[in-house]
């Protein structure tokens, strides 16, 4: 009795080329990164990151303008126009010594602030590959 082939070889090859397709896509998409409310920025980075918010979040009381806290560990809340993927955010305005993290999924960002009482200044900025959004800065009391 002769052996007769359920499939052609064609359809052979052709789940091999969907197969090697798929596992292209997979390593040349950039990884997912946080979007937003709405705006620009495709997975090509052709747009640049643009904070849309960028507040301390929490049960903080406001002291002339600023917000007073008793921790060193406070939650900022971002969101984007546009896509981003990492961030810097530090005390310092040239940002030396804080390097570029990914951004967590929820946009939440957990910020350890320098000892010391006083109001202190934080200075934020994503990119999305290449392309940087500008600088935002919020000042918080530290008071401990």
């Amino acid at each position: 009795m002769r052996f007769k082939a359920r499939y052609s070889t064609n359809f052979f090859f052709a789940i091999i080329a969907a197969g090697f397709i798929a596992i292209f896509l997979l390593v040349t998409v950039p990884e997912k990164s946080i979007g937003s409310s709405g705006g620009g920025g495709d997975m090509f980075g052709n747009n640049q990151a643009e904070v849309d918010k960028f507040e301390i979040v929490g049960d903080l009381p406001v002291e002339n303008g600023v917000r007073v806290t008793k921790d060193r560990e406070i939650v900022i809340e971002v969101t984007f126009k546009g896509a981003a993927s990492h961030y810097q955010i530090c005390e310092n305005a040239d940002f030396t010594g804080c390097g570029w993290q990914k951004l967590p999924f929820n946009g939440r960002i957990r910020f350890l602030l320098s000892e010391g009482s006083g109001i202190k200044k934080i200075y934020f900025r994503a990119r999305y590959l290449r392309q940087q959004s500008t600088v935002i800065t919020a000042e918080v009391n530290y008071q401990p």
